[in-house]
């Protein structure tokens, strides 16, 4: 699918942020938030997306937002959407047990030193720096994390 961006659209800028203790009084989470900003198409160029927002100018790459509607920028945890989903595609869910171990390769027995072991290896062909997919290799890290908290205990 294919999303036409236009000059004066709003783009949706995701940015990925960590809370350690969350005050009563606010709507965060303990863990990974993510804050929406709206930024405003202001030029299109061939190859950029000018996009403003929050006092700054950003250089977007034109063909991969058009093409995907998501953009992962420069800076890290950072996405750029041409729609705001309706809920946080970056908020990864937690495996069970038996389905962590089994994307590991692994079996439900198996100690935190194999758990380490499968992560390590898997992690070398499924980081996106090695050719493989962000989604992947955010699925198969909450698998690691799941399978290396039941293998401990």
């Amino acid at each position: 699918m294919t999303h036409k961006i236009h000059i004066g659209q709003d783009v949706w800028r995701a940015r990925r942020f960590w809370v350690q203790d969350v005050p009563r009084a606010t709507d965060l989470r303990r863990g990974w938030n993510t804050s929406w900003d709206p930024y405003k198409v202001i030029g299109i160029t061939p190859k950029r997306i000018i996009v403003f927002g929050n006092n700054d100018r950003l250089y977007l790459d034109r063909q991969t937002l058009e093409r995907d509607g998501k953009l992962h920028h420069t800076r890290y945890y950072e996405y750029f959407y041409v729609v705001k989903p309706a809920r946080d595609p970056e908020h990864v869910t937690t495996h069970t047990n038996g389905d962590a171990f089994a994307a590991l390769g692994l079996s439900p027995l198996s100690t935190a030193t194999d758990v380490k072991r499968a992560y390590k290896r898997l992690a070398h062909t499924a980081h996106p720096d090695r050719g493989g997919s962000h989604e992947a290799f955010l699925q198969l890290k909450t698998a690691y994390e799941s399978a290396l908290k039941s293998a401990v205990r």
